[in-house]
């Protein structure tokens, strides 16, 4: 938790970095290492709960299954103009055109010859999972692409299948379903793009969930308001914002105190994103309150560390969190005040000691 964990730097490149992040731990805070409380992830499904809070581990929520829930729960709300469909509907067709194209050579064959009639290249309809949401934006992309051929072999009779004690359907989706999904798949890119970062591996990603589902609620806004979006595509994604960032992760999830840490300690924030949610202040007391709670006490004073800012001469477009550190630094430059800090009642213990020169340092370049 210390600055000196986020500064760490390529000094140690070669030796075991875990151990090296450890010693320093260690040595600035006083923390064995062993006394370290554990986390385990996972999703909400009852039984893994409990059996995680009936173990020596504490728990931290999946944030690529919590984001899932809202979208799944969007897909089954939002309906088309004639309200007699869904976007889960939509989706299912596309799964059901995408299987029947896998497990029979006609279906394939016709899109492939639809294909060369057209120049256009034919490429593999991914089949969708029910279980991860990103399947079926990979299902219904893939069904888009495919737009031209499909229709174009709907209007010859192609594609029609018949289930037993029903009439015949088509498995190509109607121009007002590829309205819907073109809409859908516009707005969920910007999901599958949290998802992505939050399921790599060499890289801790609990550091980086404030700020993506900042610049996530950021960009998607600016779809909305964008004046050129399709309107089907502005009332998926207003629904959509409703359900992720105001019921499942308000205030860019910073209700989760390990979120909000990673947040502060994520040298390229500094906490920005918590002194936007107004939730700065209550952090620093909740480290704290957690170091307390360890029994961690006695940290020695340090000499101040220091790095150099390069600045680059190269223009380049500001992510949405790039933007709010400019802001932030700006209001903030020239009213930082040196002495104890206004959060503790207590006098400045060392802890504080190292806040105020961590915030004191340039944030990091978030490339």
């Amino acid at each position: 938790w210390t600055p000196a964990v986020a500064l760490f730097n390529e000094s140690h490149t070669g030796e075991n970095i875990q151990v090296a992040l450890e010693k320093l731990v260690e040595e600035k805070l006083g923390i064995n290492m062993d006394d370290m409380p554990l986390f385990a992830t996972t999703d909400n499904a009852a039984n893994m709960l409990k059996g995680i809070k009936l173990s020596m581990l504490d728990v931290y929520g999946c944030v690529c299954h919590w984001q899932q829930l809202p979208i799944l729960d969007t897909f089954k709300e939002f309906k088309g103009e004639d309200e007699y469909y869904t976007m889960e509907d939509v989706s299912i067709k596309c799964k059901e055109l995408a299987s029947h194209i896998h497990h029979g050579t006609v279906g394939k064959m016709l899109l492939e010859k639809e294909c060369e009639k057209t120049g256009h290249t034919c490429k593999t309809i991914h089949q969708a999972n029910e279980t991860r949401w990103d399947s079926r934006h990979l299902n219904m992309s893939n069904v888009l692409y495919h737009e031209q051929c499909l229709q174009s072999l709907a209007a010859q009779g192609k594609l029609r299948v018949k289930k037993k004690g029903e009439p015949a359907y088509s498995l190509v989706p109607t121009p007002e379903e590829f309205r819907m999904m073109k809409g859908g798949v516009m707005v969920l890119q910007h999901c599958k793009t949290f998802t992505k970062i939050m399921e790599q591996e060499k890289v801790p990603t609990i550091p980086l969930v404030t700020q993506t589902l900042y610049d996530m609620e950021q960009d998607m806004k600016a779809l909305v308001e964008y004046d050129d979006t399709d309107e089907v595509a502005r009332d998926f994604c207003s629904l959509l914002m409703a359900k992720l960032f105001s019921e499942r992760f308000p205030k860019y999830g910073t209700g989760n105190e390990l979120n909000a840490f990673g947040n502060y300690l994520n040298p390229c924030c500094q906490g920005i994103h918590l002194k936007l949610a107004n939730k700065f202040d209550e952090t620093k007391v909740k480290m704290e309150k957690r170091l307390d709670d360890w029994n961690k006490t006695n940290l020695e004073d340090t000499n101040e560390v220091t790095t150099e800012s390069e600045e680059t001469s190269e223009a380049k477009k500001l992510s949405p969190t790039e933007l709010l550190r400019k802001q932030m630094e700006e209001k903030q430059q020239g009213k930082r005040k040196a002495g104890r800090s206004a959060v503790f009642d207590a006098p400045e213990t060392a802890l504080e000691k190292e806040m105020k020169r961590y915030e004191a340092l340039p944030g990091a370049d978030l490339g």
